[in-house]
């Protein structure tokens, strides 16, 4: 048996393993006779052949002139057949059932009478033929069928073959995969009766020598093999034993090509009849999303374990022949000359099958002469014929044989050796950064490597974030300390302590979400977007919020009923909160995000093989995940719009200590410019780094303390300015505490006094109407007294 490794576009280096090649043997009393008598007349007796010839995958047109040669030479030989001429009809299958089926038919039912059936050429044809040849008493012979179920001699008694036996590829296979240490495979097959005592047989033997079968994907012959081939990619087996047939290779090395399932890490054992260009026929196949050249690529370095062509011992066998003489003369042949078909490597079983043929029916004449019967004398409903022909094709004995290119399994230890003098060397695909010859391993042992969030990362940001926290406690407490110095308390300074707890949320933030830990990572990815979510409410709502008041109390046209007070504003802050902790609820409740761990195999270089360094990160992620973020970031995007509106209507008004339209305008500038940053740099950056927290967690700082330091910095300063300015001009204390007195008017106590004004000025010009309406009928009422009335 050889083990083929497919490289290259054309070229087809070889792994041959010792297998047992069919020459028929058999004790022909006499020398071989090749001259026979001309003059000499013979009987036609006839066998019905079935040929795939214009199949769509593997043809067996290469194997018609071996039969032609066969043929000729039994028919020119005078010890075998003597008084009867060997002839061949035969019919093309297509490699199709129904068209196998619909010729075997029309072969039976058509004159003349054929004593046997040679072929078909693939399993299934030959499974559904071979079930009716027994009540037909023909003996079938196959030279390729190569399926296990045609082994079962009780639903097949009629039927042989000379092609090899595939339950017994199964020790060849366990050999080479112990040879290369390869213990721990995984399977894809067709689940047909093609295949399924094959991977019976395998599993039986990987048992027995302690091969561990990490998965067994079996697709339906023609269906999709997407999910299968998606399993055993993620079930990281290196070495693949696939059992198909042609038309569905295309699709499986389709799929190894798109989720990269081949290379230097991957070794794929494949049928030994995929041709050495297969793939050539692959653009056939319709619906099929992969060109040849792909199909190429993933197939390359592929083994199989086949049969040998020919018998290394180059010795005669019953047809007179050596294999080097039968290989010279095939290959001579001038239907392979002229190309009128390809050399195929089952040519050797097709002669053989014919001289089996020939075998068991000279054999049978003997004991036909004693029922007073001949060869011609078989009809389809002769059960006494049909089983001395079936006796005789028992007892026809085959040779072993042998072939070594580069490898050789050795029968008595079923051992693979390269200790011979034609052996080869087999050389493996390269991987980039391997400075010797790398065989696949059956799994690797990964180390593995947190390329997360790292510590100096995580570190770092948290540090960042600590002094954050630090500086808002600061600026509540100047906030508290100046609460009645004018241009803070015209500044609300109620809402000014939401603004910085929300602050401190956001900080917050930045540590929770840098949690890269195994047994935090789900608590992480739940309370990140309720860190975020309200400390963003709290502090986008309460800057919007008392801006909404300056903008109602200074641009309105119509005097305000009644004045807009602190927990006015609360009630409208609490309000959005509970927008807010409703979205986020439902998504906690419904759709939780919790942690999932990723991994990502490195390609760093070790000294050891058959190991690998792979990442592993976490993600937060959950079914909707996409919707979630959409909903909680157009809440977000309505409060962002409504300050900005806000800030537009308030540009005008002169009034410092109220008005933060220009502040505020320049954080929200900060803000949507840096998202739009994130998000692109987010979509792009490798989701396994630390780049998309680095980003998301320096937006949130930087955000944060700008409009901290933009809002609050000037103020504070300011304060403390005036506070040293302010002590040293106090030269009595009274002077000093009126000052400070004069600081103490709340900016609601102004709101009151300015409406008092105004309602007197009202009073007083209803009264200066009313006395000049007065005086008005007072000289009506006079007249010609025109000086008391100037008057």
């Amino acid at each position: 048996m050889r083990l083929t490794l497919l490289k290259g576009l054309s070229l087809f280096c070889t792994l041959n393993l010792i297998i047992f090649y069919a020459h028929c043997h058999d004790n022909v009393n006499g020398p071989n006779q090749h001259n026979l008598d001309q003059s000499h007349d013979k009987k036609d007796i006839y066998i019905g052949g079935l040929f795939p010839i214009k199949s769509i995958g593997w043809d067996a047109g290469g194997i018609l002139p071996a039969v032609e040669m066969a043929l000729d030479d039994i028919n020119n030989r005078s010890d075998i057949l003597q008084s009867y001429k060997l002839n061949l009809l035969w019919k093309d299958t297509q490699g199709k059932d129904h068209i196998g089926l619909a010729a075997y038919y029309e072969m039976i039912r058509s004159p003349p009478t054929k004593l046997s059936i040679l072929g078909p050429g693939f399993t299934s044809i030959a499974a559904i033929t071979a079930d009716n040849s027994r009540f037909y008493n023909l003996l079938q012979v196959s030279y390729s069928a190569e399926g296990a179920i045609l082994s079962n001699k009780r639903l097949f008694p009629t039927f042989f073959r000379t092609c090899y036996d595939p339950n017994s590829y199964s020790s060849q296979i366990q050999a080479v995969l112990l040879h290369f240490n390869w213990t721990e495979v995984g399977i894809l097959y067709s689940n047909s009766e093609d295949f399924r005592p094959s991977v019976n047989s395998l599993k039986k033997r990987f048992d027995q020598s302690g091969i561990k079968i990490a998965i067994i994907e079996d697709f339906s012959p023609g269906s999709s093999v997407e999910r299968q081939m998606t399993n055993i990619k993620e079930s990281q087996v290196n070495i693949i034993i696939g059992l198909f047939h042609v038309a569905d290779s295309w699709k499986v090395f389709c799929q190894v090509y798109k989720l990269a399932i081949y290379g230097f890490d991957y070794a794929w054992i494949i049928p030994s009849w995929l041709s050495k260009e297969f793939w050539l026929k692959s653009n056939t196949f319709e619906g099929l999303n992969c060109t040849k050249e792909q199909i190429l690529r993933a197939s390359e370095y592929s083994l199989t374990i086949d049969h040998s062509n020919t018998n290394s011992r180059n010795v005669s066998t019953v047809s007179g022949m050596s294999p080097s003489i039968f290989q010279r003369r095939y290959l001579n042949h001038h239907q392979i000359i002229n190309r009128t078909y390809r050399s195929n490597p089952y040519a050797g079983f097709g002669y053989d099958a014919i001289w089996a043929i020939a075998l068991a029916l000279n054999n049978s004449i003997q004991e036909l002469q004693i029922h007073g019967k001949i060869l011609t004398d078989f009809n389809y409903n002769d059960s006494k014929m049909g089983n001395i022909f079936l006796d005789q094709m028992k007892q026809i004995e085959f040779e072993d044989g042998e072939l070594q290119i580069v490898g050789i399994i050795l029968t008595n230890s079923n051992q693979l050796s390269y200790n011979d003098a034609q052996v080869k060397p087999l050389k493996w695909a390269v991987q980039s950064f391997a400075l010797d010859n790398h065989i696949p391993v059956a799994k690797y042992r990964f180390l593995l490597v947190n390329i997360g969030v790292s510590p100096i990362q995580l570190y770092f940001m948290s540090t960042l974030a600590v002094i954050g926290i630090l500086f808002s406690i600061a600026l509540i407490i100047c906030n508290f300390k100046f609460r009645h110095e004018r241009s803070v308390k015209m500044s609300s300074p109620k809402l000014n302590y939401l603004v910085l707890v929300g602050c401190i949320f956001l900080y917050a933030a930045v540590v929770i979400m840098g949690i890269d830990n195994k047994d935090w990572a789900n608590n992480s990815c739940l309370m990140t977007p309720w860190f975020i979510c309200v400390g963003f409410t709290l502090a986008a709502g309460a800057i919007f919020t008392k801006t909404y008041r300056v903008y109602r109390l200074l641009t309105a046209k119509t005097k305000l009923r009644a004045p807009i007070r602190d927990h006015h504003l609360y009630a409208i802050i609490f309000i959005l909160l509970v927008i807010e902790a409703a979205i986020l609820t439902a998504w906690t409740v419904i759709d939780p995000l919790r942690s999932e761990i990723h991994y990502k195999v490195l390609k760093i270089p070790t000294a050891e093989r058959g190991t690998r360094y792979c990442g592993f990160y976490f993600q937060c992620s959950c079914v909707y995940r996409t919707s979630w973020f959409a909903t909680t970031i157009s809440v977000n995007g309505v409060i962002l719009l409504f300050g900005a509106f806000l800030a537009y209507e308030t540009r005008n008004i002169k009034i410092t200590s109220m008005n933060d339209s220009k502040e505020i305008a320049i954080c929200i500038y900060n803000v949507i410019l840096l998202c739009g940053v994130a998000i692109a740099v987010y979509l792009t950056a490798p989701k396994h780094s630390g780049i998309t927290y680095g980003i998301s967690g320096g937006l949130i700082l930087y955000c944060t303390t700008s409009s901290l330091c933009i809002l609050f910095a000037p103020k504070m300063i300011r304060n403390f300015k005036f506070m040293k300015q302010r002590r040293p001009s106090c030269s009595l204390e009274a002077s000093c505490n009126t000052s400070v007195m004069l600081s103490y008017d709340t900016f609601q106590e102004k709101e009151n006094e300015i409406r008092k004004l105004k309602q007197e000025v009202d009073r007083l010009q209803n009264t200066l109407q009313e006395l000049s309406y007065n005086d008005t009928r007072k000289c009506d009422t006079k007249n010609g007294e025109r000086n008391d009335c100037s008057h």
